[in-house]
């Protein structure tokens, strides 16, 4: 691999994200060199806060989930793109964040054999005492620390009967990923790093994703749910939420007691107090800042990851 020309992109499609896409965009806007937003129809502002936040970044409309959200189809899509992109590149949803101050010096740093990487998947959940509290503008992943590692369940993706909760998400310079149907599985060569984190904002905060979760199966056909596909995605009603969000609690505790997580997370606080400001982040570094001292005091001192 080129050391100095190293270039990555991070591909991703959304439909009626508004409520989380700044969040998303603020942080991965600074680890990318670009972008590439597949438009699933949003009708919420969703494009117009990618024209703002990113407004280097290319908005395709999909050409293969027009009518509906089919998996399958979707991987398909972004693989397509994927084969148009040189250098290194990593597909995400826009609920989960790449926990790392610097994904170059990441790909630096392995060895030269090394083409593919995938994370480890930690799956924030909210806390009973926190469900209603107000949110500020800091990263997501830095005011929600309560949750649980996949690496906790003792399953491996491919022990999963439906792909769906694992976000062993794949960092490479293949032409393409060659995942299974939901990106959560890959059959390119690749190591697995447990400490390059992977925040997926699943379970919280709560009171904001939650609408996200109850309307995104209406973009998804009944046949997909009787395939077996999507599942995750079903919901009866806002109470099988709550009870489903109840379930996660249960395994959930302070991520902050792992000390390699504790420690990444407080190198992302340094980096972005320290980082430049841009459009919509002077106001949230200043408010940040204040709050550094507290942080300190609350994550102690982790032994170093």
């Amino acid at each position: 691999m080129g050391v100095g020309g190293i270039k990555v992109t991070v591909i991703s499609h959304f439909w009626n994200n508004a409520a989380i896409l700044p969040y998303w965009l603020r942080h991965h806007v600074r680890l990318f060199d670009h972008g590439i937003m597949i438009d699933h129809g949003a009708s919420d502002g969703s494009v117009e806060l990618i024209r703002r936040y990113a407004p280097s970044w290319e908005i395709r409309q999909t050409e293969r989930c027009q009518e509906a959200f089919i998996a399958s189809a979707a991987d398909r899509e972004v693989m397509a793109i994927e084969e148009e992109v040189a250098g290194w590149k990593m597909v995400l949803n826009v609920t989960e964040f790449l926990i790392t101050t610097d994904v170059k010096a990441y790909i630096r740093s392995l060895p030269r054999h090394v083409h593919g990487v995938t994370t480890s998947g930690v799956v924030l959940v909210e806390a009973p005492q926190t469900r209603y509290a107000k949110l500020s503008d800091e990263p997501l992943f830095l005011q929600k620390t309560f949750g649980y590692f996949e690496s906790e369940l003792g399953k491996k993706p491919e022990d999963y009967g439906v792909p769906g909760v694992w976000r062993s998400r794949l960092l490479h310079d293949y032409p393409n990923g060659k995942y299974e149907t939901g990106r959560h599985v890959t059959k390119v060569d690749h190591i697995n790093d447990p400490r390059l984190f992977l925040a997926w904002a699943g379970w919280a905060p709560f009171e904001l994703i939650k609408q996200m979760k109850m309307q995104v199966q209406t973009r998804i056909p009944r046949e997909e749910f009787a395939n077996d596909f999507s599942v995750q995605h079903l919901l009866k009603s806002e109470q099988d939420l709550d009870d489903r969000l109840a379930e996660e609690q249960a395994r959930s505790h302070d991520l902050l007691s792992d000390s390699h997580y504790a420690a990444a997370l407080q190198r992302m606080r340094a980096w972005y107090i320290s980082g430049r400001t841009s459009d919509g982040f002077a106001g949230w570094v200043r408010a940040y800042a204040r709050r550094a001292r507290r942080w300190a005091t609350s994550l102690g001192s982790p032994r170093s990851a």
